[in-house]
């Protein structure tokens, strides 16, 4: 039934897996960076009229994979699976909300989105997410060169990883719904 959107998203998965120039021709200078961005609750506090409901999950897939980047390889084994499990929840959570928005704007259920449309929306997701980790990852970097901590003194990271641990339990709660 759904077997289209998990194998694009299976797809989208090597992206996060260090094959992005492989999978669709970009390198790391080709994606958008932020250079500026609000807390997260900031924009949770918005109406719901004013948010999308796949922001925040495309956000915490960024922040865990920002994480992964930054510490990655001083994580336990344990603390690298739970932010890995993380950021797929998150990622995959983030693709069926963008998928479930573009068929209710079309007045379609998911399963009527045309082919390309389920091929384009994963690639679309994955690097606005990759630009979400720069963000991170280069934030937590300059953080640790300052005063020698990736987050600690810094509200906005601290603040957001808070939330997105928060919202791990509904992005499994969507994608197990998905199923």
């Amino acid at each position: 039934m759904h077997i289209r959107i998990i194998v694009a998203s299976l797809a989208i998965a090597a992206l996060f897996g260090g094959a992005l120039k492989a999978q669709q021709g970009y390198t790391a200078d080709d994606i958008p960076r932020i250079d500026v961005i609000s807390p997260l609750s900031e924009y949770l506090a918005r109406p719901e009229d004013e948010k999308i409901p796949f922001y925040p999950f495309q956000r915490c897939a960024g922040l865990f994979l920002g994480l992964k980047y930054h510490a990655g390889s001083t994580m336990t084994p344990e603390q690298l699976a739970a932010t890995e499990q993380n950021t797929e929840m998150m990622r995959i959570s983030a693709i069926i909300l963008e998928l479930n928005r573009a068929a209710q704007q079309r007045g379609h259920s998911i399963d009527d989105l045309p082919d390309e449309m389920i091929q384009t929306i994963p690639g679309q997701s994955a690097v606005r997410m990759q630009s979400f980790a720069f963000f991170y990852s280069e934030r937590m970097q300059d953080n640790y060169l300052t005063d020698g901590t990736a987050f600690n003194e810094d509200r906005l990271i601290s603040d957001d990883l808070t939330i997105c641990q928060e919202l791990a339990p509904t992005a499994a709660e969507i994608v197990d719904g998905f199923g």
